[in-house]
């Protein structure tokens, strides 16, 4: 559990996770409509949930912890296979920040169900990289590094 004091520091992002706020963008991150105007909707909403975990080490377990009892992997899961190429590397760097967390990686390796899903995705782009337009060497790094802490911790 996070220090009390340490979230005094960060008043503000205590509140927004503490009222579960981030799962008002799932929506956003759940829509299928492909037009410029919702991907940039689609693109905040991640980056809004890539800020979270990209917070100090001290409050990151807290953070990944509130994430993981919400739906945010299979929608990032979703957003790698369908989305854009930022929107894939803002996915793969969120399930790349759970992974590197001891709990985010314990719950993904905690049912076989989980586990396949994201080996499978992981396992896919490792093979289809070639397809990405732009800042693939980005996303390339990202999977690759995702990729092997998933192996290598398999259950």
């Amino acid at each position: 559990m996070v220090n009390i004091t340490t979230l005094q520091l960060i008043p503000n992002l205590f509140i927004i996770l503490s009222a579960q706020m981030h799962v008002y963008l799932y929506p956003f991150l759940n829509s299928i409509n492909k037009s410029k105007e919702f991907e940039y909707i689609r693109l905040t909403a991640l980056g809004v949930i890539g800020a979270l975990v990209k917070s100090e080490k001290n409050i990151s377990s807290y953070i990944v912890d509130n994430l993981l009892s919400t739906e945010i992997i299979p929608l990032c899961l979703r957003i790698m296979d369908k989305g854009t190429d930022l929107s894939k590397t803002v996915a793969t760097f969120i399930i790349q920040r759970i992974l590197l967390d001891e709990n985010g990686l314990s719950y993904i390796c905690n049912t076989a169900e989980r586990f396949l899903a994201v080996y499978l995705y992981y396992n896919n782009y490792k093979g289809n990289i070639s397809s990405f337009e732009n800042d693939w060497d980005i996303y390339v790094f990202k999977v690759i590094e995702a990729y092997y802490k998933v192996i290598c911790n398999s259950c």
